[in-house]
Formats: C-alpha cells, structure tokens, sequence
C-alpha cells in the first residue's frame, strides 16, 4: 500500500475543506444544538403553505418620523391574514445605506418563523453585505438559525419584540415609529 507524502495530504484534506465549504449551507450555523428534523421540516411546511394560500392583505407604507434620530427610512409593512387571522408580516424598507425585507411567520398568534434578505453598502459603506438568516421558534424559543457567511449577528430578542410589536397594531403612525425609530 502506498502512503500519502504529507504534502499530498494536506492538498487532498484543502481540496476537500473547499469542496465542502461550497455546499449550499455549508456556512450555515446554529444554535442553541441541532433542533429535531421533525420539527424544522413542519414549519418549512407551514412556511410553504401560507405561502401558497390566497391571503387577505393590508400594507402599510411608512416613513421614519421626523423626530427621529437615525437616518431617513421609509418601507412598507404587509400584513397576511388566513380566515382574519394574521399569519405573515413583509416587512421591506430602506435607508441612506441599505435595504431589508424581513417575513415574519405566525401560527395561532405565536412567531415560528423568520426570513431576513438583507443588503448593507452604498455611499456611507462601499463594502456591500448581502446575507439571508432564517429563524426557527417553538412555543416562543429559537431551535435553530441559519446565517449566511459573513451576516452580522443579530438579536433574536430583538426580532422577536420587533415581530410582537408589529403585530401588535396596523396603524400608520405605529408602524412608522416602531419601523423608523425603533422604538
């Protein structure tokens, strides 16, 4: 049997690490540990139902009021209704140095599921970020995240509270203060 030179080696071993760094989710991470199968592949399925279904629809187009601090935004929230009630919130904006479109998924009032679309860039930061995270919750716990490489870290508390308080109202001045202030 012929053994391997070291350099041979460690060429097999990169050509290997770079074959599988190139599969589609290879850089995807997750936490808290791996969520059971089951349930990832029941929410994909609602994901794809309410997607499918015929949905009643209100949007919101709103715009960052002036007392607010941070640069001028301005975006639409869409809200999804199934039988009166809400099941999807599009949110899709931007501002001086990016766009979002962000889904947020509900199942009998509580979120299961989000999608980000992100891209960050422009004249304030040349460099653009294009990332997708998506987030999976059962009974109001994140199971499991997928990032893309290279996506900033995002506070899922924060996504949850965002998700909550959009929810919680339609209102034009609403939207635009939760949406443009944060707050």
């Amino acid at each position: 049997m012929k053994m391997l030179s070291l350099r041979r080696c460690r060429t097999f071993l990169l050509y290997g690490f770079l074959f599988l760094a190139a599969l589609p989710g290879a850089h995807a991470q997750s936490d808290p540990a791996a969520a059971p199968d089951a349930q990832i592949r029941k929410i994909r399925a609602e994901y794809e139902q309410i997607n499918k279904s015929t949905l009643t629809r209100k949007a919101v187009r709103w715009s960052s009021p002036d007392s607010c601090q941070p640069a001028y935004m301005e975006g639409t929230v869409t809200y999804f209704y199934k039988n009166a009630q809400l099941v999807k919130i599009y949110s899709e904006g931007g501002e001086d140095h990016g766009e979002w479109k962000e889904e947020f998924y509900f199942r009998d009032g509580k979120l299961f599921f989000v999608y980000q679309n992100n891209a960050y860039g422009g004249a304030a930061n040349p460099v653009e970020v294009k990332y997708q995270n998506r987030y999976y919750f059962d009974e109001g716990k994140l199971i499991w995240k997928i990032q893309s490489k290279g996506a900033p870290d995002t506070e899922v508390a924060q996504l949850m509270k965002l998700a909550a308080r959009l929810a919680a109202t339609t209102g034009k001045a609403e939207v635009s203060r939760i949406m443009g202030c944060g707050d």
